[in-house]
């Protein structure tokens, strides 16, 4: 089976976005999966860690970064005030078009980079690890239709049931 992980966030990268996509393309080719990791050329990563190591048995292909790159809007703004502050604002504007957020814009990329793979390497299976990247069910990458693993919904966005004890009863209770 060949797996293709697309990702933001990859070493150089640094940060906690980075440890899921690490070990997913550590710990699959060890159970005998060809792993292959889109990721993007190094954008000036905020958090940057050189002594993560790639793994040797994962292929690593590199999509250009058109987004922006530096800091975030609000260590750019911290300190300034009045004029200057009015103009780094109007100056990061741009960004707050971009939605969900600041890195949709490496899909232009990212997306031909990945049917490209697909397509070459006659991928089986593509993970999308990043929200931003329209890589679901639905979306247009599909040269050969292979199977689409959806990030798991996060705890806030399913209803959680537990079952609990009232006091004086024996009856268990779902909490909602």
């Amino acid at each position: 089976m060949r797996v293709l992980l697309v990702t933001m966030y990859f070493p150089p990268a640094g940060g906690g976005g980075v440890a899921r996509p690490l070990k997913l393309a550590t710990h699959l080719p060890e159970l005998g999966i060809e792993t292959h990791v889109l990721a993007p050329d190094d954008p000036k990563w905020l958090h940057r860690d050189d002594e993560l190591d790639i793994p040797p048995q994962a292929h690593v292909h590199r999509a250009r970064y058109l987004g922006p790159r530096g800091r975030l809007p609000a260590e750019e703004l911290h300190g300034l005030d009045g004029v200057d502050r009015v103009l780094r604002q109007a100056a990061l504007f741009s960004r707050r078009l971009l939605l969900p957020d600041e890195f949709v814009s490496w899909a232009l990329t990212a997306i031909p980079a990945a049917r490209r793979i697909v397509r070459n390497e006659q991928i089986d299976v593509r993970i999308g690890v990043s929200s931003a990247l329209p890589f679901g069910p639905r979306s247009r990458l599909r040269p050969s239709s292979p199977a689409s693993l959806r990030r798991e919904p996060t705890r806030s966005s399913r209803s959680r049931t537990r079952s609990r004890t009232r006091c004086g009863s024996s009856e268990p209770t779902a909490l909602r």
